[in-house]
């Protein structure tokens, strides 16, 4: 009989356990619906680095778009410099700068150098 005494407090016990815990995450949901301190959504953030450009091993320029405004602030040994830009001019689309002709003459070359020998 001593065994079932004992399976008995356990489950007593565990029981007991698991309503304190659901009390007190009941306690914890109505704490944060009452207060509106739910968790919040990720927003989008308010500054957004667009580009970077070093321009020394202590200055660089960046561009930095807040909303829909964008800066250029450019930094320095002697201080920082912000200037508003009203319009940005349209992305410049990369031409490829290589031509396949030049890619070509490159990838025989490379060929030719790793065999170590000539034509």
């Amino acid at each position: 009989m001593p065994e079932s005494n004992y399976f008995v407090s356990l489950l007593r016990g565990m029981i007991s356990l698991a309503a304190v815990f659901g009390l007190l995450f009941g306690l914890r949901q109505w704490l944060l619906r009452s207060r509106d301190l739910s968790p919040q959504v990720a927003h989008e953030p308010l500054l957004k680095l667009r580009e970077r450009v070093n321009l020394g091993p202590k200055s660089q320029a960046l561009l930095v778009q807040a909303g829909e405004q964008n800066f250029l602030v450019v930094t320095t040994d002697q201080g920082v410099t912000l200037r508003e830009l009203n319009e940005l001019p349209p992305a410049v689309v990369r031409e490829e700068v290589a031509s396949p002709q030049f890619a070509s003459s490159l990838r025989e070359a490379m060929s030719l150098w790793r065999r170590g020998g000539s034509k």
